[in-house]
Protein backbone atom coordinates (compact mmCIF):
# COMPACT_ATOMS: atom_id res chain seq x y z
CA UNK A 1 0.00 0.00 0.00
CA UNK A 2 2.95 2.77 0.54
CA UNK A 3 4.93 4.46 -2.47
CA UNK A 4 8.80 3.64 -3.11
CA UNK A 5 11.34 6.08 -4.83
CA UNK A 6 14.94 6.18 -5.15
CA UNK A 7 17.16 8.83 -4.65
CA UNK A 8 20.52 9.86 -5.28
CA UNK A 9 23.43 9.27 -7.75
CA UNK A 10 24.59 6.67 -10.00
CA UNK A 11 26.49 3.82 -8.09
CA UNK A 12 29.00 3.16 -10.78
CA UNK A 13 30.12 6.95 -10.66
CA UNK A 14 30.87 6.79 -6.91
CA UNK A 15 27.66 8.71 -6.18
CA UNK A 16 25.35 7.96 -2.77
CA UNK A 17 22.18 6.27 -3.45
CA UNK A 18 19.25 4.90 -1.64
CA UNK A 19 15.45 3.60 -2.04
CA UNK A 20 12.87 4.79 -0.02
CA UNK A 21 9.15 3.44 0.99
CA UNK A 22 6.44 5.70 2.73
CA UNK A 23 3.22 4.74 3.71
CA UNK A 24 0.48 6.68 6.30
CA UNK A 25 2.80 4.97 9.33
CA UNK A 26 5.98 6.55 8.44
CA UNK A 27 8.92 5.93 5.96
CA UNK A 28 11.73 3.22 5.69
CA UNK A 29 14.66 4.89 4.03
CA UNK A 30 17.77 1.82 2.56
CA UNK A 31 21.01 4.57 1.93
CA UNK A 32 24.14 3.18 0.16
CA UNK A 33 27.52 5.14 0.17
CA UNK A 34 29.85 3.27 -3.15
CA UNK A 35 32.61 5.66 -2.12
CA UNK A 36 36.11 4.75 -0.58
CA UNK A 37 35.22 7.76 2.09
CA UNK A 38 32.96 8.72 4.83
CA UNK A 39 30.23 10.44 3.67
CA UNK A 40 26.95 12.49 4.64
CA UNK A 41 24.08 11.94 2.90
CA UNK A 42 21.03 13.35 2.85
CA UNK A 43 17.76 11.30 2.84
CA UNK A 44 15.08 13.24 1.00
CA UNK A 45 11.03 13.69 1.23
CA UNK A 46 9.65 11.63 -1.03
CA UNK A 47 6.52 13.60 -1.15
CA UNK A 48 5.26 16.90 -0.33
CA UNK A 49 2.57 15.68 2.12
CA UNK A 50 5.34 13.88 4.12
CA UNK A 51 6.06 14.75 7.64
CA UNK A 52 9.82 16.06 8.07
CA UNK A 53 12.41 13.75 8.16
CA UNK A 54 13.11 14.34 12.31
CA UNK A 55 13.50 11.35 15.12
CA UNK A 56 14.60 8.20 12.88
CA UNK A 57 16.45 5.40 13.89
CA UNK A 58 19.33 3.30 12.75
CA UNK A 59 17.45 -0.37 11.97
CA UNK A 60 20.09 -2.43 10.39
CA UNK A 61 23.59 -1.64 9.05
CA UNK A 62 27.08 -3.51 8.45
CA UNK A 63 29.28 -3.71 11.24
CA UNK A 64 32.44 -1.75 11.69
CA UNK A 65 31.91 1.65 11.23
CA UNK A 66 29.12 3.06 13.48
CA UNK A 67 26.71 5.33 11.50
CA UNK A 68 25.51 8.48 12.66
CA UNK A 69 22.00 9.61 12.30
CA UNK A 70 21.28 13.36 12.29
CA UNK A 71 17.49 14.59 11.46
CA UNK A 72 17.65 13.35 7.78
CA UNK A 73 21.18 12.80 7.53
CA UNK A 74 23.70 9.61 8.32
CA UNK A 75 27.02 9.38 7.96
CA UNK A 76 28.56 6.11 6.70
CA UNK A 77 31.62 4.71 6.10
CA UNK A 78 32.95 3.10 2.93
CA UNK A 79 31.11 0.57 1.19
CA UNK A 80 28.57 1.04 3.53
CA UNK A 81 24.79 0.66 3.94
CA UNK A 82 22.38 1.34 6.04
CA UNK A 83 18.23 1.20 7.14
CA UNK A 84 16.63 3.96 8.94
CA UNK A 85 13.36 4.08 9.65
CA UNK A 86 10.99 7.11 10.69
CA UNK A 87 7.70 7.91 12.16
CA UNK A 88 6.23 4.05 12.93
CA UNK A 89 8.89 2.62 11.64
CA UNK A 90 11.66 4.15 14.09
CA UNK A 91 10.52 1.58 16.77
CA UNK A 92 12.76 -0.78 18.60
CA UNK A 93 10.42 -3.49 17.40
CA UNK A 94 11.61 -2.87 13.77
CA UNK A 95 15.30 -3.55 14.25
CA UNK A 96 17.04 -5.55 12.25
CA UNK A 97 20.50 -5.95 13.94
CA UNK A 98 24.01 -5.56 11.90
CA UNK A 99 25.63 -7.34 8.93
CA UNK A 100 28.62 -9.52 11.31
CA UNK A 101 30.05 -10.48 8.23
CA UNK A 102 30.30 -7.55 6.35
CA UNK A 103 33.14 -5.03 8.32
CA UNK A 104 33.47 -1.18 6.97
CA UNK A 105 36.98 0.48 7.79
CA UNK A 106 36.94 2.68 10.98
CA UNK A 107 39.06 4.82 8.14
CA UNK A 108 40.29 5.10 4.79
CA UNK A 109 42.73 7.06 2.66
CA UNK A 110 44.15 7.34 -0.39
CA UNK A 111 47.55 6.09 -1.59
CA UNK A 112 49.53 7.56 -4.27
CA UNK A 113 49.54 4.87 -7.54
CA UNK A 114 50.04 5.32 -11.10
CA UNK A 115 48.74 2.41 -12.97
CA UNK A 116 50.10 1.68 -16.35
CA UNK A 117 48.68 -0.78 -19.31
CA UNK A 118 50.42 -4.08 -19.12
CA UNK A 119 49.00 -6.15 -22.18
CA UNK A 120 45.37 -6.10 -23.13
CA UNK A 121 43.06 -5.26 -20.10
CA UNK A 122 45.68 -5.22 -17.63
CA UNK A 123 46.98 -2.63 -15.41
CA UNK A 124 49.99 -2.83 -13.17
CA UNK A 125 50.98 0.07 -10.63
CA UNK A 126 53.66 -0.02 -7.85
CA UNK A 127 53.22 1.75 -4.15
CA UNK A 128 55.36 1.78 -1.14
CA UNK A 129 53.66 -0.33 1.83
CA UNK A 130 52.86 2.25 4.82
CA UNK A 131 54.09 1.70 8.03
CA UNK A 132 50.19 1.29 9.75
CA UNK A 133 46.98 -0.54 7.98
CA UNK A 134 45.85 -3.04 5.32
CA UNK A 135 45.67 -2.05 2.02
CA UNK A 136 42.52 -2.13 -0.29
CA UNK A 137 42.76 -2.33 -3.97
CA UNK A 138 39.78 -0.69 -6.11
CA UNK A 139 39.72 -1.54 -10.07
CA UNK A 140 36.82 -0.30 -12.20
CA UNK A 141 35.86 -1.21 -15.35
CA UNK A 142 34.83 0.97 -18.63
CA UNK A 143 34.36 0.63 -22.21
CA UNK A 144 36.62 1.69 -25.04
CA UNK A 145 33.81 4.49 -25.16
CA UNK A 146 34.70 5.46 -21.55
CA UNK A 147 30.93 4.06 -20.43
CA UNK A 148 30.94 2.29 -16.81
CA UNK A 149 30.85 -1.54 -18.55
CA UNK A 150 29.34 -4.38 -16.47
CA UNK A 151 30.58 -8.14 -17.71
CA UNK A 152 27.92 -11.06 -16.96
CA UNK A 153 29.60 -14.40 -17.60
CA UNK A 154 26.37 -16.45 -16.52
CA UNK A 155 24.44 -17.16 -13.38
CA UNK A 156 24.08 -20.14 -11.25
CA UNK A 157 24.75 -22.85 -11.08
CA UNK A 158 26.47 -23.07 -14.58
CA UNK A 159 28.07 -19.28 -14.59
CA UNK A 160 31.70 -18.14 -14.33
CA UNK A 161 32.88 -16.89 -10.94
CA UNK A 162 33.81 -13.79 -11.16
CA UNK A 163 36.85 -14.31 -9.22
CA UNK A 164 38.97 -15.84 -11.78
CA UNK A 165 37.44 -12.91 -14.40
CA UNK A 166 38.32 -10.16 -12.29
CA UNK A 167 41.78 -10.85 -10.80
CA UNK A 168 43.16 -8.95 -8.42
CA UNK A 169 47.31 -10.04 -7.24
CA UNK A 170 50.03 -8.85 -5.51
CA UNK A 171 53.88 -9.38 -4.97
CA UNK A 172 56.30 -8.16 -2.73
CA UNK A 173 59.96 -9.00 -3.12
CA UNK A 174 59.15 -10.87 -5.87
CA UNK A 175 56.80 -13.43 -4.10
CA UNK A 176 52.92 -13.54 -4.24
CA UNK A 177 51.29 -11.92 -1.62
CA UNK A 178 47.72 -12.76 -0.70
CA UNK A 179 44.89 -10.45 -1.55
CA UNK A 180 41.35 -11.28 -0.32
CA UNK A 181 38.22 -10.83 -2.14
CA UNK A 182 34.75 -11.74 -1.59
CA UNK A 183 33.62 -11.31 -5.14
CA UNK A 184 34.29 -14.85 -6.27
CA UNK A 185 30.95 -16.41 -6.60
CA UNK A 186 29.22 -16.77 -9.89
CA UNK A 187 27.19 -13.30 -9.68
CA UNK A 188 23.88 -13.32 -11.71
CA UNK A 189 23.50 -9.45 -11.99
CA UNK A 190 27.96 -9.41 -12.81
CA UNK A 191 30.22 -6.61 -12.26
CA UNK A 192 31.97 -3.82 -13.41
CA UNK A 193 34.80 -3.20 -10.63
CA UNK A 194 36.80 -5.39 -8.33
CA UNK A 195 37.50 -4.92 -4.69
CA UNK A 196 40.68 -6.73 -2.42
CA UNK A 197 42.17 -6.43 0.53
CA UNK A 198 45.48 -7.15 1.65
CA UNK A 199 46.15 -7.76 5.71
CA UNK A 200 48.97 -6.00 7.25
CA UNK A 201 50.66 -8.91 8.68
CA UNK A 202 51.57 -10.44 4.53
CA UNK A 203 53.45 -7.03 3.70
CA UNK A 204 56.55 -5.78 4.96
CA UNK A 205 56.62 -2.16 5.59
CA UNK A 206 58.26 0.61 3.71
CA UNK A 207 58.83 -1.66 1.31
CA UNK A 208 57.81 -1.74 -2.92
CA UNK A 209 54.41 -3.72 -3.46
CA UNK A 210 53.35 -4.36 -7.30
CA UNK A 211 49.54 -4.65 -7.57
CA UNK A 212 48.08 -5.74 -11.18
CA UNK A 213 45.02 -5.90 -11.85
CA UNK A 214 42.96 -7.70 -15.23
CA UNK A 215 39.84 -8.29 -16.90
CA UNK A 216 38.64 -11.22 -18.76
CA UNK A 217 36.99 -9.12 -21.26
CA UNK A 218 37.28 -10.29 -24.78
CA UNK A 219 37.27 -6.90 -26.12
CA UNK A 220 39.05 -3.75 -25.15
CA UNK A 221 37.82 -2.48 -22.00
CA UNK A 222 39.37 0.76 -19.47
CA UNK A 223 40.55 -0.44 -16.55
CA UNK A 224 41.07 2.52 -13.27
CA UNK A 225 43.06 1.15 -10.62
CA UNK A 226 43.32 2.97 -6.99
CA UNK A 227 44.93 1.75 -3.74
CA UNK A 228 43.80 2.96 -0.12
CA UNK A 229 45.18 2.48 3.73
CA UNK A 230 42.37 0.87 5.51
CA UNK A 231 42.44 0.55 9.24
CA UNK A 232 39.42 -1.42 10.93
Amino acid sequence: MGRRKTFGGIPGEVEPYGFGSLDADGALYAVVNPAQSVQEIQMPQLSKDQPALAKGRLLFTDAGFRPVLTRDSVRLGPGQMALVGFGGYAGVSHDLGVQQDVLIPQSIRPLHSSFVSRGKNTIEATVTVPAHGDLRIVMQQRSSGGNILRSWKGGPPDGTNMGTFFRLRAWQHGKPVPVEVTYDKVIWSGLSWAVGDIKRDTLAAAQALTIQCSSGEGDPVVLDGKVYEVHY
